[in-house]
């Protein structure tokens, strides 16, 4: 039987996806080299801020949508989907770089590429790893029924990766002398953090209904304004620095995310459900992963290309133009390469089906 997409969910996977290539949009453009001074500095920030949410609503998502996953053999063999994706991804990127002179044309320097999950495939590596868990972390909500305890569950796992991060901003224990140790678990684990978020969101769903969507919003922009200032205050008369606190695993990011995933599942759509918007944005949403990963190749090109043009009007237009134009290419450059996966994954399934049926 054919899977009904929820077009709510698709929006949120959508919308983070876009927030991907508005990240690069700040890492191409010489932001974080530029002094940070002025209100144009400081709108930047502020909507650097938001697009941080990209990652954590990413794996919030995740959470949302695969809480019921057991222990069991299905669920470890079905990361093949992913692994293969990104597979089929990496040697698309690893041909554009030997072009570009930037990887050497051997076998050795692509097994060294996929290994390495360079380009932009480190969260990749952070998903698969988080894949693993997640049928443990599941299991551990469906036992502990309690509320309550679900709570402070989640408080102490926030704890364990948000003070580190804090204490990176206030500056205990010496601001970068912070322990790295606990920065590098804070690192690790927020993954596991933002995977339960999205389950517990989906367990008590009914209860975030009676929030109302002006206060979801207003604390949105008031967290996003917070953290723009601290930022600004923090940076003002240098260059902007990307740290721990002000990264996926920072408080505000945390919060921003945490908020604007129940706002974007609020978002009315409605009218747009059955037309053609509603079916691109089930499009996009489906081979997301692709957009994601191909856009390393796009990115480099048009990027590239909008520098050597001397004329005022691309250097107001470039953001949202170069997004929307990485956005769009990677999205037709993964289609062709999901023609290819089907029709690979149909034939692998059936084999990966036949031996779940010997090991039932």
């Amino acid at each position: 039987m054919k899977k009904t997409r929820d077009i709510q969910l698709d929006f949120v996977r959508v919308v983070a996806t876009f927030f991907v290539m508005s990240v690069h949009f700040f890492l191409k453009t010489g932001f974080y080299k530029q002094q940070i001074i002025g209100w144009e500095s400081f709108v930047q920030i502020l909507f650097r801020s938001l697009f941080m949410t990209c990652v954590p609503l990413f794996i919030i998502l995740s959470g949302y949508l695969l809480n019921y996953r057991n222990i069991n053999i299905k669920h470890f063999l079905s990361i093949r989907k992913v692994l293969f994706q990104y597979f089929m991804c990496t040697i698309l990127l690893f041909l554009f770089d030997v072009m570009k002179g930037w990887r050497v044309a051997s076998f050795q320097s692509f097994v060294d590429n996929l290994v390495s999950f360079g380009q932009y495939s480190w969260y990749i590596k952070k998903y698969v790893l988080l894949f693993i868990m997640i049928p443990f972390i599941n299991t551990f909500f469906r036992k502990v029924k309690n509320k309550k305890t679900c709570q402070i569950s989640l408080l102490v796992l926030a704890m364990i990766i948000l003070i580190p991060t804090t204490f990176e901003l206030v500056g205990v224990g010496g601001g970068q002398r912070v322990c790295d140790t606990l920065l590098k678990i804070s690192d690790k684990l927020y993954t596991v953090l933002y995977y339960s978020i999205g389950v517990y969101y989906y367990y008590y769903k009914d209860e975030f209904i009676v929030l109302k969507s002006k206060v979801l919003l207003m604390s949105l922009i008031g967290t996003l304004l917070t953290a723009s200032a601290v930022a600004y205050l923090r940076y003002v008369n240098n260059t902007y620095l990307w740290e721990n606190w002000n990264s996926y695993n920072g408080v505000f990011v945390f919060l921003s995310a945490t908020i604007l995933f129940l706002l974007l599942l609020r978002a009315n759509l409605s009218g747009v459900k059955n037309g053609v918007i509603g079916k691109m944005i089930g499009k996009f949403s489906k081979i997301s992963i692709y957009i994601y990963l191909l856009s390393y190749i796009f990115d480099n090109i048009y990027y590239e290309m909008f520098e050597k043009i001397d004329m005022p009007i691309f250097a107001t237009i470039k953001y949202p133009l170069i997004p929307v134009l990485v956005f769009v290419s990677a999205y037709f450059m993964g289609e062709l390469v999901n023609l290819v996966f089907k029709n690979v994954d149909n034939k692998f399934g059936m084999i990966i089906k036949k031996r779940e049926s010997i090991i039932d």
